[in-house]
């Protein structure tokens, strides 16, 4: 015994449907309500489901064939049952007798002169659903599917290749968290700790400096970014410490390769492929009926930010994806018609993905310290040369007095364009560099400090301060000795990322003038960029006039604003270490309540202090003019 599936009346007006696609084949097993094939109308677009269990024993009307209401569209019965023979053909109906009657006269034909009469409204209706079912059948809807990945697909690449490296939303602080993803410990990415308490990181130029010379700056071209070397290593604070997903900085690290550019590029491209692929698995899962408001949802959702983040290294490109996805898939398990294989499919894509979303969010490992007991260089080589910690200490009974003259040192080597710490071959030496000097009694301090001590200095000066000409008597004499060094930290200590060539060079012109007018040295080659602010396009602009050294550091005492002498103590405990350019600032009068703590520091770790100089030029080189 066979059962008849034929097409319901599917809404007001609509009188025949276009078969989309038959969801089982002849022979299939089908469920009660299971949804047995898709039709299309000019108004909507459903499933049609079986009304009795049984096999699929034949199909009456083929895919993209039309249908009338009522029709019969197939047979579900028991396979073992043949289905009823069709009925013999009816006998022809007997002749009329009666005469046939005369055809209708044709419409008389308008008057010459008359308007042609109005179109049958009803008439142009049914030419407008004719024209609808002919652009929206089943072929027109997978055409359209493909156009739409089409779009999102050359829209997504567009957006790839016309954004430079950084100029994504955070680009450039999403990148140094994926080349240096958590625990740093297991990383291998070297760190250090900023002049402000900031934990960085080691990372291609072009990775922690990429947007400085054009993103916030539209006077700006991105072709200053040619100026960035992948090769040339430098420390940045661009970096998430805890607050985003800990898998989606890993997943990329396994995408990183020499080239930042190229590696950056694909990160990009594989996070609109994962787009593309999660939300188009979703779509042939639904329903057909739901698939034109997926579509326009995820147009509205794309365009234009949805691209804009997609097609990003910024862990909120998953999170769009994500939302989406969970949403539709969980909308379309729901409201499916009927139970069946795609229902479960949705279900599972939409669980699997709120899975990882969370998985993403709370895997986090323990956030590398920076508390003053871990140990701040873990990963650095200094770091296995370096004594350990130990407990602050108590002011000295001894003297103040820690050396005599510069410590030995090996034959000085050229300095790099870049430098961050002292050589290897230096030994138990550390650096300790001054800048700024906006408190002239801090300033003055810092000299009596090295006359009692014999502790040599660098002073990076801040040229617009008037300390350096109000200690000028004092300072001379020790300038001359080559105790003390003198470099180039600008006249007004400005953001050298956010000037000109031109603005640049006047900045250092004012600070080099008075160190010649008024100690007769020049600071060169030895420049600190005020902030850290530094790119190779600026280093080269330095170079020009004789700026040949960026000096960075790998240490602070963090007293670039107020701290307590318990706080600047432990940084100094951290950071003063063999090998190490350690950064101070003339600014409060706190480490001038420290000098004798600092001083057993030195002393018990066997530290001695050295310039610059001493170290790349030679002891009591002091570059006269």
């Amino acid at each position: 015994m066979s059962t008849e599936v034929t097409l319901p009346a599917l809404g007001e007006s609509v009188t025949e449907g276009t078969i989309s696609r038959w969801l089982k084949a002849v022979g299939e097993t089908v469920e009660v309500d299971e949804p047995l094939l898709e039709v299309s109308t000019d108004k909507v677009d459903t499933e049609i489901p079986s009304p009795v269990a049984g096999t699929l024993l034949e199909i009456r009307v083929a895919e993209d064939e039309t249908a009338a209401v009522g029709a019969v569209l197939a047979l579900v019965g028991d396979a073992a049952v043949a289905p009823p023979a069709p009925a013999p053909a009816a006998p022809p109906a007997p002749a009329v007798t009666a005469p046939a009657s005369p055809p209708a006269a044709p419409p008389a034909p308008p008057e010459p002169g008359s308007a042609a009469p109005p179109a049958d409204p009803s008439d142009l209706s049914g030419r407008l659903r004719a024209l609808l079912r002919r652009t929206g059948g089943p072929r027109s809807r997978r055409v359209g599917g493909v156009v739409l990945v089409l779009a999102l697909v050359i829209t997504g690449l567009g957006w790839i290749f016309a954004s430079p490296v950084g100029g994504s939303p955070d680009d450039d602080y999403h990148l140094g968290s994926i080349w240096c993803p958590r625990p740093l410990e297991s990383s291998g990415c070297r760190t250090r700790v900023s002049e402000d308490g900031v934990l960085q990181v080691l990372v291609p130029e072009t990775v922690a400096d990429n947007t400085p010379c054009y993103a916030f700056h539209p006077r700006s071209s991105a072709a200053c970014r040619f100026y960035l070397s992948d090769d040339v290593m430098e420390f940045t604070s661009r970096y998430d410490d805890g607050n985003y997903p800990y898998g989606y900085y890993h997943f990329h690290h396994l995408l990183v390769s020499p080239s930042v550019t190229r590696s950056v590029l694909l990160m990009r491209a594989v996070n609109l492929a994962i787009a593309i692929a999660l939300l188009g698995g979703i779509a042939a899962a639904m329903p057909t009926t739901m698939r034109r408001g997926y579509a326009l949802a995820i147009m509205v959702s794309w365009i234009p930010m949805g691209v804009y983040f997609i097609t990003s290294n910024n862990p909120s490109s998953w999170a769009l994806t994500g939302v989406l996805a969970y949403a539709a898939g969980l909308y379309g398990s729901v409201h499916h018609p009927a139970p069946g294989a795609r229902r479960w499919v949705l279900l599972a894509l939409a669980a699997g993905t709120a899975g990882c979303l969370s998985a993403c969010n709370t895997a986090r490992p323990a956030a590398h310290s920076t508390s003053p007991a871990s140990s701040p260089t873990q990963g650095s080589p200094l770091a296995s040369t370096s004594p350990s910690p130990t407990p602050s200490p108590t002011p000295s009974l001894n003297p103040l007095h820690l050396q005599d003259g510069p410590p030995p040192l090996p034959a000085p080597s050229p300095a790099d364009s870049l430098i961050t710490g002292l050589p290897e071959n230096v030994g138990n030496v550390v650096a300790i560099t001054i800048d700024d000097g906006v408190d002239s009694s801090v300033v003055d301090a810092y000299l009596d400090f090295a006359k009692d001590s014999g502790v040599r200095l660098t002073f990076f000066v801040t040229g617009c301060y008037p300390s350096w000409t109000d200690n000028r008597d004092k300072m001379r004499p020790l300038v001359e000795s080559g105790q003390i060094q003198l470099a180039n930290h600008t006249w007004t200590h400005p953001d050298l990322t956010t000037l000109s060539e031109g603005g640049i060079i006047d900045e250092l012109t004012q600070c080099e003038n008075l160190l010649r007018n008024t100690y007769g040295v020049t600071g060169a080659p030895f420049i600190r960029p005020p902030y850290g602010g530094r790119s190779s396009y600026t280093d080269s602009v330095c170079a020009k006039i004789g700026y040949t050294t960026t000096t960075m550091w790998y240490g602070s005492f963090g007293d670039s604003g107020q701290l307590t002498p318990e706080v600047l103590l432990g940084e100094a405990q951290k950071w003063l270490l063999a090998q190490h350019i350690v950064i101070g600032h003339a600014n409060f009068p706190t480490v001038t309540q420290v000098y004798g703590q600092i001083i057993d520091i030195l002393r018990q770790r066997s530290l001695q202090t050295a310039t610059l100089d001493d170290v790349y030029f030679g002891p009591g080189h002091n570059r006269h003019v």
